[in-house]
């Protein structure tokens, strides 16, 4: 015996019941104001922490490349120059493989992903590190970046295995 529905009787019980299956407009509409007060409170924290990521990621790669360039100076037993500018927030960094051919590499610091300014280089008159063909950094100094109200310094010494990074 086939039974049907949930009192066995009538097979559609809710024939007089109108489902719903969409959102009035009205209900969308309020949604979205909700969505855009949420997203209007979160935009200025989102923002604060990219600029923190940035400073940090340019300090890093600062401190990644001053290393590179100890190492390049050891293995290929050659100096190594590693020259900030100031006004344009770049570096250059120059040297010799083993062979002799001339390396060069330019980083702008204020192009994305980094967007960071340098504000301060306190590498002597020259903004310059040289490693020399053991690896050794030839002074000590810092490096300071902004982005926002966000501020790394990387120090350098060469008695430091690396440089440091630090957010103030």
């Amino acid at each position: 015996m086939k039974q049907s529905g949930p009192d066995h009787g009538e097979s559609r019980p809710w024939r007089g019941l109108v489902l719903s299956r969409a959102f009035t407009v009205v209900e969308l509409v309020i949604i979205m104001a909700i969505v855009a007060v949420f997203a209007s409170l979160a935009v200025p924290r989102v923002s604060g922490l990219l600029c923190r990521q940035r400073v940090m990621q340019a300090g890093h790669r600062i401190s990644a490349d001053i290393q590179r360039v100890s190492a390049s100076a050891r293995s290929t037993s050659r100096p190594w120059t590693f020259a900030f500018t100031k006004s344009s927030s770049t570096y250059v960094v120059t040297g010799q493989d083993a062979s002799g051919k001339g390396i060069t590499w330019t980083v702008v610091l204020t192009d994305e992903p980094l967007a960071a300014t340098v504000t301060d280089v306190t590498l002597g008159v020259d903004a310059k590190l040289i490693a020399n063909g053991y690896g050794t950094l030839d002074r000590s100094g810092s490096v300071t970046l902004q982005c926002g109200k966000y501020t790394c310094v990387v120090k350098v010494d060469p008695d430091w295995q690396a440089p440091t990074v630090t957010l103030q």
